[in-house]
Order: structure tokens, then sequence, then C-alpha cells
């Protein structure tokens, strides 16, 4: 079957799925995110769950050469490049499982914390993901989801099987990764880390020191500081940092 290409979009055409198993994706398309291995998985999945689709939400400089396999391998696949936020939500809330199978490239490049896969639990839905950077930080193994190794596509793929005809153990785990992601709301997070600090009183505005490994690099750390600045909107005073190991 060809692949389906959708440009801007502000609601997904549910109607035209009726019927089908979704499997979600919702990534840039790079190359280290594994999304040719998601493709190549899904030849195992639509055999054991001929129901089975696969939408891919993003757009980048893979999207080529992604829909070229996923018609080389006669995978059925939706991408859709440009998915506003009521979009999103409405693709998370109706797929059945979401994957993503990030790795780590030759030159260090890696997955960080992953958090499309707590999205996709805030929707209930159970997730997979590879044991690649800081994927396990977000995915909780036999919980929320299942980890397999990266570069696997039939270990993905059985994990995806498993998920699509397991509708109890889903659910479960979409109820898991449900709970875990309401502990890593930014309310959660303000609150975990007063606690954490023993910081009381709702006025309390503390500093916060981040410790970054410029191995006495200063243009590296000039840069790091500036990158951190346009996160936190909040001034940095590199000058506490002078004659710092």
């Amino acid at each position: 079957p060809l692949p389906t290409v959708v440009g801007q979009q502000s609601a997904p055409p549910l109607k035209s799925l009726a019927g089908k198993r979704i499997v979600l994706s919702v990534a840039r398309l790079v190359e280290r995110k594994g999304l040719d291995v998601l493709i190549r998985s899904m030849v195992d999945v639509a055999r054991a769950v001929p129901q089975a689709v696969l939408v891919i939400v993003g757009d980048g400089p893979e999207h080529d050469r992604l829909r070229a396999l996923a018609e080389e391998v006669s995978v059925l696949t939706t991408f859709v490049r440009d998915a506003d936020d009521h979009a999103l939500a409405a693709w998370y809330a109706a797929c059945d499982v979401f994957a993503l199978l990030p790795h780590e490239l030759p030159n260090g490049d890696v997955e960080g914390f992953g958090i499309v896969y707590l999205e996709a639990g805030s929707f209930g839905k159970p997730v997979i993901g590879t044991r690649s950077g800081g994927v396990s930080e977000a995915v909780r193994d036999g919980a929320t989801g299942f980890l397999v190794n990266s570069n696997d596509a039939p270990g993905a793929g059985a994990a995806i099987v498993d998920l699509l005809t397991n509708i109890a153990r889903a659910r479960e785990m979409g109820e898991h990764g449900r709970a875990w992601a309401d502990e890593h709301t930014p309310d959660a997070f303000a609150v975990h880390m007063r606690s954490r600090f023993g910081i009381v009183g709702p006025g309390s505005n503390p500093l916060i020191s981040i410790i970054i490994p410029a191995w006495n690099n200063e243009a590296e750390l000039a840069q790091c500081l500036a990158a951190l600045e346009r996160q936190t909107l909040q001034d940095s005073q590199p000058d506490r940092l002078h004659g710092a190991g």
C-alpha cells in the first residue's frame, strides 16, 4: 500500500481509520528517532494484526526516506506532517499503542528524557520505547509499557503485537502511564523539588545551582549558560563560577 501523507491538520481523519488498530509515533523525523526501525517492525505487526496501521506525526529531513521505506516494505502508514495541538491530542486519544524507538548515533547524539511517552501516558495509552538515552526515565518497563533494545525491529514488533492483542494488559499499562504522567506535571515537579529541599511557604522562590561539566572550556561554558537563559528567562551569573575547577 502507498503511504498517506497529510499536510497541515487541525482534526485527524479518524473516520477513514474506523476499525483500524492505530500505532502512533510523534517525533521530528530525524535519524536518531529510529522511525525506520519502527516501520520495519510493523511488517511483523501487520501479519499478526491485519487491522494495524502506523501513524507518524511530525516532519523533518527523513520524511522522504521514511515514506519510501514504508512503500518498499508495504506497511500501511499515514504521515501527518503538521498537526496542531487539537489534532495531536485527538491522535493520542485515538491510538491503541504509542511507540518511538530512538537509538544513539555514532556521533553521540542520543535521546533525552522523552516527553512524548508521558504525553501518551496522560491519555491512558501504553508505550513502547528503547533502552537508549533518557527513555528509561520516562518509560517504566513492564508497568507503563515496554522497553526494547535499540535497532531491534522484531523485538519492537513483538511488543506492539502483545499490546494490541492483550487488551487487559494494554489498559492496565495505560492507567499506570496516566498516573506516571500525573507525577511529572510542572506542579507535581514543583512540589517534589520543594519537598526534596525542605522548602516551605508559597512565597519561597529558591535559587537552584546547576553544575555543567564544561571541562574548563570557557567558550563551551558560555554556550551552556546562554542556552539556560533562553530556557528559563533568568539571568545567569557566570562570575560566580570563576575559579571553579
